[in-house]
Order: C-alpha cells, then sequence, then structure tokens
C-alpha cells in the first residue's frame, strides 16, 4: 500500500452470484433495462439467450438472438442495442440484429459488407463506427465503417493506421482510444481514432 493511502480506498473483489450457465467471449452492456450479457461460447455453442441483470446478481432471460455469436461487437442506439457481425463455429458472420429494448424482440438489419469478428464498436453521436476485426480467422483487417442506425446502411469509415483486432475500446470527448489487441501477434500499441460528426 503506497504511504497515506487509505485502505477503503484499495479495490477490493467479491464472488457473486453465477451467471446461470459458463459464458466466455461475450458482450456485456449497461442499458436502460439494465445489464445485458449477449452472447458468448459455454464450451459447447454460443447461447442465443440475451440475459438481464438489474442488481448483478441476479440474471434471467430477457431476449434471444436470432443466431448465437461470440466476439460481435455491441453498441447501444437509444432503446436498442446492435449486435454487428461476430463469430460462430470458427467462421466469421455478417449479420446484423438489432434488440429493442422495449418490445424484448430481436430483428434482422442489413448485412454488413463483409463477414467481420473481433470488431470494435462505438457511438458516435447517433451513428455507430465499427473498426477493425476479424474477416476470416487468419485475416485482420484495418477497415472502419459507419452504420447508420436509421437506415441500416454501412458506408466505409477509412482505415486504421494498421490491421487491429480484438482491441479494448474507450470512448472520450478527444476520441476514441483502441487499446492494446492483435496485429495478428498481441500487441501493447494504442490507436486515437478521431472523428467529425
Amino acid at each position: 500500500m503506497a504511504r497515506g493511502e487509505s485502505p477503503s480506498k484499495r479495490p477490493t473483489g467479491r464472488h457473486r452470484r453465477p451467471l446461470p450457465g459458463p459464458r466466455s467471449d461475450l458482450s456485456a452492456l449497461s442499458t436502460s433495462r439494465g445489464l445485458l450479457v449477449i452472447g458468448g461460447y459455454d464450451g459447447f455453442i454460443s447461447p442465443r439467450q440475451i440475459l438481464r441483470s438489474s442488481d448483478g446478481q441476479h440474471f434471467a432471460t430477457f431476449a434471444r438472438l436470432r443466431y448465437g455469436v461470440r466476439y460481435a461487437a455491441v453498441a447501444g442506439v437509444g432503446d436498442s442495442v446492435w449486435v454487428i457481425g461476430g463469430e460462430d463455429r470458427g467462421r466469421e458472420l455478417n449479420t446484423t440484429q438489432v434488440i429493442d429494448l422495449t418490445t424484448r424482440r430481436v430483428s434482422l438489419a442489413r448485412r454488413l459488407p463483409t463477414p467481420l469478428g473481433h470488431a470494435a464498436a462505438a457511438l458516435v453521436g447517433s451513428r455507430i463506427l465499427l473498426m477493425g476485426g476479424r474477416t476470416a480467422p487468419h485475416r485482420i483487417t484495418k477497415g472502419m465503417w459507419w452504420v447508420d442506425p436509421r437506415t441500416g446502411q454501412y458506408s466505409p469509415a477509412g482505415q486504421l493506421p494498421y490491421p487491429l483486432a480484438d482491441a479494448g475500446v474507450l470512448s472520450t470527448v478527444g476520441g476514441i482510444y483502441l487499446l492494446g489487441g492483435e496485429v495478428p501477434r498481441i500487441t501493447n500499441r494504442v490507436v486515437q481514432v478521431r472523428y467529425h460528426t
């Protein structure tokens, strides 16, 4: 403990109630309806059940994806959540699934221009910026795309400085930061993505 640091300010971890079943490679998103757990992998399949929790402890099925996915790009837009691409059974998908938080229905929007998994997504104004990812299991892209939730239309948004997949995403007022990831080797690089809305 650093000098002068109060023990009460040290972060602690506590075991909480588990998910209803094992999952890795999932997406978690805080929404107006609570915390949603979307997609993933249970060791055999990618579960279609979307789990919801209002307290971070109790999880129940909120809706069901049309297709089970892992490594999907996920973004919340108003009363909807966009689940873009992802991977299933070792192949990248070009599907776009939209979760309506009010009706709990999942619909299909326009398909991606290319199969894409392991991509990063961030909400920029009223649009989603999709960044990098894998277009095939051993092919990483540096492409970026705008997604317009009003029309479902995808349009090119330039390129990252190098192909990148599985990066962490941090959105700030100064832009979007992509932290680490694979290029294809695991990297410690940080990319700042600037944009004009």
